[in-house]
């Protein structure tokens, strides 16, 4: 205990955490070929937005890409731009993955930063670890789109909302720091709306919500949802809104809007379709390795909101209030919805992978639940079979077959 409580104390925690990140994902960056049809497709309207100077109108080949904002194409076109002094650096796709490689990385040391606050520094700093040795994180760090970048603003907006719960509920809510909060809740929404739309408000409004119901109380909601806070948010995210509406002759809405969020809630959008449970059973691997921490440290979390729990600390329990109000909710409407892809649940994985730290703890402070564990140990040899498998010759053979071939020759076409 003494050990995880050096290595999880000051800055060298966010160090070691940004290494495990960084060394989980940074090899397939730089040396998987684009993986499938989107990322290249991403990684085009980005190429494209660099060499035409129009970063407003988003375009793929000679086509509108009205489906997405431009936040993730500016982070793209930046990074790519940097490069641009080396002969190919603009034609490589890694330099459009460089922006969800950061994004993944700043996601695992916002998880820390988030769960302190809510199950002490050293569950966090297992919690974050786990999440950032994640599959489906450092799966998403080498794939030039909008998630690990969408992960890390939600991360970073439920870690001020997280601070603004325990002030309302310890009755400090000291004008600075409250305010300070609420505009760091409303400026991560507002970008987090420019990446992938009103994802992160989804998953912020729904944990206000069940928050607001289980404490029987609209305290919460009003330390969030502010005047100041909606200006901030409508002050980052109408300028381009607007200017994109007018460049597009009205196109842009119609399009993200009318066809695209349209097509995904009324049904599954580009054959994505699944039964609910879909992303429980794809839990067995993109949640892995915390899935060897899974079960019993939810069995063991919901004992202790039922008052059943021995030995843990009273002070833990609207920690884990919090945690499963961004959990619960959110989940089940991922899995509600037609279209179902596998990173669609990003968002809700801190929250898991947080609740899986303060597990940890438990069980190094003596905690028990026996059969849970062995069904996640078996839930986790499972998943370590199903990975062996994917990683394969066989498996590899079979994604391939997927993909959408290498950018450049994407590149290639266009030119």
């Amino acid at each position: 205990m003494t050990v995880l409580q050096n290595i999880s104390d000051g800055w060298k925690a966010y160090l070691l955490l940004a290494l495990v990140t960084f060394t989980a994902s940074v090899p397939g960056v730089f040396m998987v070929p684009a993986l499938d049809r989107d990322e290249s497709r991403f990684a085009q309207a980005s190429k494209q937005m660099v060499e035409t100077g129009d970063l407003i109108q988003i375009r793929y080949q000679d086509e509108g890409r009205n489906k997405k904002p431009a936040g993730i194409h500016w982070l793209q076109a930046g990074a790519a731009s940097m490069l641009a002094a080396h002969e190919t650096g603009s034609d490589q796709i890694w330099a459009y993955r460089l922006p969800s490689l950061r994004g993944a990385i700043f996601a695992t040391l916002a998880t820390f930063w988030c769960g302190q606050v809510l199950i002490g520094r050293r569950g966090a700093f297992l919690g974050a670890a786990l999440f950032g040795a994640g599959l489906l994180l450092t799966s998403e760090a080498h794939i030039a789109k909008t998630d690990a970048v969408l992960v890390f603003l939600t991360v970073l907006c439920m870690g001020a909302l997280a601070r603004l719960y325990v002030m309302t509920l310890v009755g400090d809510t000291a004008a600075p720091r409250a305010r300070a909060l609420m505009l760091l809740f409303w400026g991560g929404l507002g970008a987090s709306f420019l990446i992938k739309g009103p994802v992160s408000l989804m998953v912020a409004g729904l944990a206000i919500a069940v928050l607001s119901a289980v404490h029987k109380s609209a305290a919460i909601a009003k330390s969030a949802i502010n005047w100041r806070g909606l200006l901030l948010f409508a002050l980052i995210v109408l300028p381009w809104f607007i200017w994109v509406q007018i460049a597009t002759d009205g196109a842009f809405l119609e399009g993200a809007v009318g066809k695209d969020l349209k097509d995904k809630v009324a049904g599954a959008s580009e054959g994505h379709g699944g039964l609910p449970g879909y992303h429980l059973a794809f839990a067995l691997i993109m949640f892995f390795p915390a899935t060897l921490y899974l079960v019993p440290s939810l069995t063991l979390a919901v004992h202790h909101l039922r008052g059943k729990a021995l030995d843990v600390l009273a002070s833990d329990r609207a920690g884990l209030i919090f945690l499963m109000a961004w959990f619960v909710p959110s989940w089940l409407v991922f899995e509600l919805l037609p279209t179902k892809l596998s990173h669609y649940i990003l968002p809700v994985y801190p929250a898991l992978a947080l609740i899986c730290g303060w597990g940890v703890i438990q069980f190094m402070s003596g905690a028990k639940a026996r059969l849970a564990q062995y069904i996640s140990a078996g839930i986790f040899v499972l998943g370590g079979l199903i990975f062996c498998f994917v990683v394969s010759p066989f498996g590899v053979e079979l994604l391939q077959a997927e993909a959408a071939g290498d950018f450049k020759s994407v590149a290639a076409a266009q030119d």
